[in-house]
């Protein structure tokens, strides 16, 4: 389910132009291999869009509160994983 709000909410950005510089490509140099892709060809020369590391950055962010909410519940969560009694 989230992932639909996730994709719902880049479309709309995207179409609002909120994006800052999302055509431009991320330097290589300042960056390093966190915006290299893979293309085959020239062995991760090229290097990703700046709207594609914001969403990928998103998407590392709502992974590691999904790991927090995992690791340190609050007291009313479920403790399924948790409890070794639980039933």
């Amino acid at each position: 389910m989230f992932g639909w709000v996730v994709m719902c909410a880049c479309a709309y950005h995207q179409g609002h132009n909120d994006f800052p510089d999302a055509d431009k490509m991320l330097d290589l140099k300042q960056w390093g291999t966190l915006a290299t892709i893979a293309d085959g060809l020239e062995k991760g020369k090229d290097t990703i869009s700046n709207e594609r590391a914001i969403i990928l950055i998103a998407n590392v962010h709502a992974f590691f509160v999904g790991i927090a909410a995992t690791i340190a519940p609050l007291p009313f969560s479920d403790t399924l994983l948790l409890d070794v009694n639980h039933p």
